[in-house]
């Protein structure tokens, strides 16, 4: 069976559709079907299972799967009804087991322990012509094992992760600016959770309500808690510090589409956890950092030690910076075992369950690196 999966650094579990009665027309993706693989083990462990800022209900199987010539046997995955993803058949969770609730190694930390590095690299593609958030479209490259030299330009800024050991992939950020002005964070909340699977930027109600207040024409969309708007017509000129180099967002990474489209209003990607006022977990850190961001760096996570690099994007991969082509590059990946094939991923999950922004972009090419 093979499958494509949406890559999220903010779980450490991997979940899969495995029941779905309406979803064998056009347009599903395909769900897990035990009774057709060989190595398929029920471990009669059942949910619920914390997902999207909710509990979806399941179990537990392991199997045998394989990163292109990474076998990981006895792999843990929560297989779980339908879990609203048209295009994927679920989400590969990509940070540590402290968050987890297999108990086994996580698939790709299994996988690293084969690779020539304990790392893996991710580059989310902007779609071509889009002049907003939320679209579909080719969405980038995953590299297991290494980085893919091609797809960035200059140093990758290494920084250590922070918070609980063994969690989530996390740093401290230690500037934010808008339109040029340095604004700062609360020294209390400045823990954030880099998050692949993540449409938006998170942040404390107070932090973001500074934010869009350096906003020419921004305000609160009362209809939606936690929501700003602002005049599409508006530079933004958002950046992010985490102790090092400061690091820009293209304005077009922080706006949807405009809300009717005539009207020239945009809808901010820049969310306050009022969103969530009744569902914060407190151990996901005080930001969410998605792919606003990281659509505008590559991103090398490291296992061992545990740090997250940033660096800037080669023109290859729609920065300013030039590139040298590499054989470290890696092959793409095709195949993985009798259960999953990871041809493609959709990188833009909503945490919020509502209809009006699932907002995701689908189609990364996941690389391996070979020693």
């Amino acid at each position: 069976q093979t499958f494509r999966m949406q890559i999220d650094t903010g779980s450490g579990d991997t979940f899969i559709s495995v029941f779905c009665p309406d979803c064998d027309g056009p347009g599903f993706a395909p769900i897990y079907e035990p009774n057709k693989s060989t190595t398929a083990v029920n471990k009669s462990t059942s949910g619920p299972f914390s997902f999207d800022n909710g509990d979806v209900v399941g179990y537990i199987f392991a199997e045998t799967v394989q990163f292109g010539e990474y076998s990981v046997s006895n792999a843990e995955f929560c297989a779980t009804p339908f879990l609203g993803f048209l295009q994927t058949s679920g989400a590969l969770g990509l940070a540590f087991a402290g968050n987890a609730h297999t108990t086994n190694t996580p698939v790709w930390q299994a996988a690293l322990a084969q690779a020539p590095s304990p790392e893996f690299a991710i580059w989310l593609r902007r779609t071509k012509g889009t002049k907003s958030a939320g679209t579909e479209g080719p969405g980038g490259v995953f590299t297991l094992g290494g980085v893919n030299a091609s797809l960035f330009s200059g140093n990758v800024e290494y920084l250590n992760v922070t918070g609980p050991e063994d969690s989530f992939w996390q740093l401290n950020i230690s500037d934010i600016s808008v339109r040029g002005k340095a604004m700062g964070v609360t020294t209390a909340t400045r823990r954030a959770v880099i998050d692949t699977g993540f449409s938006f930027i998170l942040g404390p109600d107070a932090d973001v309500a500074a934010l869009w207040g350096a906003v020419p024409g921004a305000s609160k969309i009362k209809s939606r808690p936690g929501w700003y708007q602002f005049p599409c017509s508006t530079n933004l000129n958002f950046s992010i510090s985490f102790g090092g180099q400061t690091w820009p967002i293209n304005d077009t990474d922080m706006a949807m589409e405009s809300i009717p489209p005539t009207n020239g209003i945009c809808t901010g990607m820049l969310l306050s956890d009022a969103v969530q006022a009744s569902e914060t977990d407190p151990d996901t850190g005080s930001w969410i950092i998605g792919v606003p961001f990281l659509l505008n760096v590559y991103t090398v996570f490291r296992r061992e030690p545990p740090t997250i690099g940033f660096a800037e994007l080669s023109t290859l991969a729609g920065g300013p910076g030039a590139f040298v082509f590499s054989s470290s590059s890696g092959v793409p990946i095709s195949h993985i075992g009798s259960v999953f094939r990871y041809a493609q991923c959709n990188h833009h999950r909503q945490r919020q369950r509502h209809p009006w922004h699932r907002t995701r972009t689908d189609g990364a090419i996941f690389d391996a690196n070979q020693p």
